[in-house]
């Protein structure tokens, strides 16, 4: 499988910045290199996004089970008792 290359360098980036810390920088470094990782791996339908982007009919499973789960919580805020029983002794 072909990797994705980032468009813009960690060097261009950090270049645009020029007056923040070392240590603000090391920490967009680290979160630049985490989002390359993240990239790739969706790129490469590796991981729980890179799959759900890349199969259409999980996405709407997820889509299905959704729709399913705001129609069950709207009946439990209509019909309360339908679900749960009170009682005080």
């Amino acid at each position: 499988m072909p990797e994705t290359q980032p468009t813009m360098t960690l060097q261009t980036l950090l270049a645009a910045y020029p007056n923040t810390s070392a240590l603000r920088q090391g920490e967009l470094r680290s979160s630049l290199v985490y989002f390359a990782f993240a990239d790739v791996k969706i790129a490469n339908k590796t991981g729980t996004l890179g799959l759900l982007v890349a199969d259409s009919s999980l996405y709407k499973e997820t889509t299905f089970t959704m729709i399913q789960l705001r129609q069950l919580l709207a009946d439990i805020q209509a019909n309360p008792r339908k679900y749960f029983t009170f009682s005080v002794f």
